[in-house]
């Protein structure tokens, strides 16, 4: 069997990989500071208002939710998320060597292989 060695990913694919982490990452952050600002309770989805007294009820509701601590952390935590999957994909591009013979192989923190 003839086995082909693997070429490394383009830079065009890492750097993509890369951007897509920073921008999880970024992401992450507004997600978990903003939620508790002065200028979460009066930007425009916390303040829109009904016509009609079932779109008033419904604003009402809306407005109480917004600025619910409950929801603010529930908000927090989708940022928690974002971070972790940015952090998960900087490992994952750090991890990733090739063998000689072209077999991807993983390591373990300890520099152990990964079956």
């Amino acid at each position: 069997m003839v086995s082909h060695a693997e070429t490394p990913a383009p830079w065009h694919h890492v750097l993509a990989r890369l951007l897509f982490a920073i921008f999880l990452f970024e992401l992450g952050v507004f997600l978990i500071v903003y939620p508790w600002l002065d200028a979460w309770s009066i930007n425009r989805f916390a303040t829109f208002g009904g016509d009609t007294l079932t779109t008033a009820t419904f604003a009402d509701i809306w407005r109480r939710m917004w600025i619910s601590p409950y929801f603010r952390g529930a908000i927090s935590g989708l940022g928690v998320v974002n971070i972790y999957i940015s952090l998960l994909e900087v490992v994952s591009m750090r991890r990733r060597k090739t063998e000689p013979d072209g077999e991807e192989r993983f390591e373990d923190h300890a520099g152990d292989p990964v079956e």
